[in-house]
């Protein structure tokens, strides 16, 4: 199966906020962690870092995760996919308080996998000599298996999904803005 990575588009406009939760909001909830959960029953607040009177992406980050639009929701919910996501219903406000509309959602991904290939991918760690800090060029292995639409590597600190060539040709084809797609072989990060 190929893989992708689901990149921020620098050809859309940079969009960001702080999330907040209610009734129980803990601080920074985020698995990007692999270990905090949004707990059930919540609803999420985002109030951007700076004014806007819409939103006109379908998918972008915020300080704890991803946001996606209905458009991208009903995208990533396809029956035909395999992925686990919550979608927590969001409501988003502009730097200055008012209230953008539109349907939202603060969305949690479930499948972290041990996947980098160590051996066959170059890479530099964090400080701590831990966790994968930056890559030229990466690798996944044991993927042939693997019938998976979205997940994340475990232990790197790639905080972008990996995604299937089925995913990918749908967000292709519903044009959903924000994100871009970029083959495995073609991806680098720096953190």
């Amino acid at each position: 199966m190929d893989f992708y990575v689901l990149t921020h588009d620098e050809a859309s406009p940079f969009l960001y906020g702080d999330a907040s939760f209610s009734p129980i909001d803990l601080g920074c909830y985020s698995n990007l962690w692999q270990t905090k959960f949004v707990p059930d029953g919540n609803f999420c607040k985002i109030t951007l870092s700076k004014n806007a009177k819409k939103v006109s992406l379908d998918l972008f980050t915020v300080n704890s995760g991803f946001v996606m639009s209905e458009k991208a929701l009903a995208i990533f919910s396809a029956p035909d996919l395999c992925l686990k996501i919550n979608p927590i219903p969001t409501e988003i406000y502009s730097k200055n308080g008012d209230k953008i509309y539109g349907t939202y959602y603060f969305t949690e991904f479930f499948d972290w996998l041990d996947l980098f290939d160590y051996e066959n991918s170059i890479y530099e760690l964090d400080e701590e000599g831990a966790r994968v800090d930056s890559c030229s060029r990466l690798t996944l292995r044991n993927t042939s298996e693997l019938h998976l639409d979205l997940f994340f590597l475990k232990d790197v600190n790639l905080f972008e999904p990996i995604i299937s060539k089925k995913l990918m040709d749908l967000i292709l084809s519903s044009k959903i803005r924000g994100y871009k797609s970029v083959p495995l072989s073609e991806f680098k990060w720096k953190s």
